[in-house]
């Protein structure tokens, strides 16, 4: 995910501190709006500014001459929280194929003990 353009006619047109509507490629899901919070919130950047997320849109409240820092520093979390995901979902089907195999492990041990059985 990442920032594609500025919706000029939802953004301030004040050249001070006013909301600014940078809009997403795609809309993100729930997963990706948390992740995305998360490192917003853990972010230690003297010129982090409030955000919301807004269907495509994440809202940024900044000074006209600050658009580009905040577009760059956005950018960034968004790759931040996609990776996050990516790992998070590549962790998941890690420990999935785990757990398939060690069931697989005990079934065969198991069929090979009750082959052992005489009837």
């Amino acid at each position: 995910m990442k920032i594609i353009n500025i919706n000029m006619d939802l953004s301030s047109s004040e050249i001070g501190e006013g909301p600014r509507y940078l809009v997403l490629d795609h809309v993100p899901n729930l997963q990706w709006n948390t992740v995305f919070r998360h490192l917003h919130k853990q972010l230690m950047d003297s010129g982090k500014r409030a955000v919301e997320l807004s269907g495509k849109n994440i809202i940024v409240n900044s000074a006209m001459d600050e658009i580009q820092y905040q577009i760059d520093t956005l950018n960034a979390l968004c790759q931040q929280t996609d990776d996050q995901i990516v790992a998070a979902h590549e962790e998941s089907q890690r420990r999935e194929q785990e757990r398939v195999r060690l069931a697989e492990e005990k079934r065969k041990a198991a069929r090979e003990e009750y082959g052992k059985l005489k009837f």
